[in-house]
């Protein structure tokens, strides 16, 4: 009896696929031989570019919406890209890069009238991607992404500055599968490896180094040891570059603005960084700290690090404290 039951449930299983699979397959038959195509020689130069270079060139903030969440991120007052919200992190450029790389080659395939019943049957009522683009000078341009056609491998894009459907060729990066992760830089450090010139390393206040490396045309060479290797130099290096933040503590609170302080002017490391362009940054490094007023984190799991290139410092796991000592094994 069991096993009848059990058949029947695959049997119908299986026909509801097959509806559904027909179904969609209907309606994008339906989109392809249905749907109302403007000629590309009736006024195609007009909306031959979507949006201008100068438009994208002059991007202050952008504004993403798709099924993994909502993103905003806008440039600061260093000319950095910033994750407003969710959280406020410090952005990576390749993820902004990648949206305006999009936007800025995008091939047309068709362009077709924005009516309602195009509106719908490429879900562009119900995007399935929403961009907001705002420029210095307050400009603001919307931009929704549809259905995606399997058959041809298109998808259909509104701009709000042009009164037209575009039917494009799948966009270079996916906005539909850029997550929180693709927004969050959590690197501390702006420079690159092979940008240093020189690398100081202080312990609390000290005003003389406890070790100095400096790049030279014929490779590292060290305040403190005579002999070191340039390979482990640089892998040292890189292993203090590549610390992550926990978070950024933004917070306007006073309280625990005070407290924060209260750390970083007795730090247990400094760091002072100089590139190859002259260009000299200063990074604090706390001990670890006991329970921070207003953030929920352990006591004495985290250290606090402030750059004097970025407004607010970052909480950091422990873990990372060790990478912060050079000792001879480390350079031999």
């Amino acid at each position: 009896m069991e096993s009848i039951k059990q058949g029947l449930k695959n049997y119908i299983s299986t026909w509801l696929l097959v509806l559904f699979i027909f179904g969609l397959l209907s309606l994008l038959v339906f989109s392809e031989v249905f749907q109302n195509v403007v000629s590309k020689d009736s006024g195609f130069e007009l909306y031959s570019t979507p949006i201008k270079s100068d438009i994208l060139a002059n991007l202050e903030t952008i504004r993403l919406k798709n099924r993994l969440g909502k993103f905003v991120v806008s440039i600061d007052e260093n000319n950095q890209w910033m994750l407003k919200e969710p959280r406020k992190m410090p952005a990576p450029a390749e993820t902004i890069q990648k949206i305006i790389s999009s936007l800025k080659n995008v091939s047309i395939h068709t362009l077709h009238q924005k009516e309602p019943i195009n509106l719908k049957s490429f879900s562009l009522d119900t995007p399935v991607a929403i961009l907001d683009l705002y420029t210095k000078l307050d400009e603001h341009i919307e931009v929704k992404i549809g259905l995606r056609n399997p058959i041809d491998n298109t998808s259909y894009m509104t701009f709000s500055n042009h009164d037209i459907i575009y039917q494009v060729n799948t966009l270079k990066h996916n906005m539909l599968l850029l997550s929180l992760s693709d927004f969050i830089d959590a690197r501390i450090f702006g420079e690159k490896l092979s940008e240093i010139k020189r690398f100081d390393l202080y312990r609390y206040k000290n005003k003389d180094t406890s070790n100095t490396l400096s790049r030279t045309p014929s490779g590292w060479i060290s305040k403190r040891y005579r002999s070191i290797s340039d390979k482990s130099v640089e892998q040292k290096l890189a292993n203090i570059l590549d610390v992550k933040s926990h978070m950024i503590v933004d917070s306007k609170n006073e309280k625990l603005k005070n407290y924060i302080q209260n750390y970083l002017e007795n730090p247990l490391y400094r760091l002072q960084i100089k590139t190859l362009d002259g260009k000299s940054t200063t990074y604090t490094i706390s001990a670890l700290v006991n329970s921070v007023p207003d953030l929920k984190i352990e006591k004495k799991q985290y250290f606090l690090m402030k750059s004097s290139s970025r407004a607010y410092p970052h909480l950091i796991h422990k873990d990372y404290l060790e990478r912060f000592k050079i000792r001879y094994k480390h350079l031999k």
